[in-house]
């Protein structure tokens, strides 16, 4: 017991939730601080400037769908393996689109470093895969 107060205690200490409780930082300067890899301005972002209908697609984004108020998919698991599939499925960026709006998806969100890697090891994806992947999002 003393060890889970002790946690508990050094876990709230160096989150420091308090001054947003008592009204001294605002609740979204907070989740910047605290929410890493800068995820939060994102989902700012949608929720201040995408249509309220938007439907996102999230791919090797690090599963931050808790951010998200609207309407989204991921795969939590495996984060690239329904982007993979779409893939393998078309040859052509106009298909790729095609699939994606057939789906309903009105953005894509990804972390570029976990989606192009010329290895694949982070991806997941062949490089061929990649090339179309940036053919459809140019």
């Amino acid at each position: 017991m003393v060890l889970n107060v002790t946690l508990i205690g050094w876990h709230f200490v160096s989150h420091d939730p308090l001054p947003v409780v008592i009204g001294l930082e605002q609740k979204e300067r907070y989740l910047v601080r605290e929410i890493p890899c800068g995820d939060y301005p994102v989902f700012i972002y949608i929720e201040r400037r995408l249509e309220p209908d938007a439907r996102i697609f999230m791919a090797a984004s690090g599963n931050p769908g808790y951010l998200c108020r609207r309407d989204y998919f991921m795969d939590a698991l495996f984060e690239n393996h329904t982007l993979k599939k779409m893939l393998a499925e078309t040859k052509t960026a106009a298909t790729l689109h095609g699939m994606f709006r057939a789906e309903g998806f009105t953005h894509v969100l990804f972390r570029p470093e976990l989606v192009f890697d010329s290895e694949g090891l982070q991806s997941g994806m062949m490089r061929d895969e990649q090339m179309l992947f940036a053919s459809f999002l140019n």
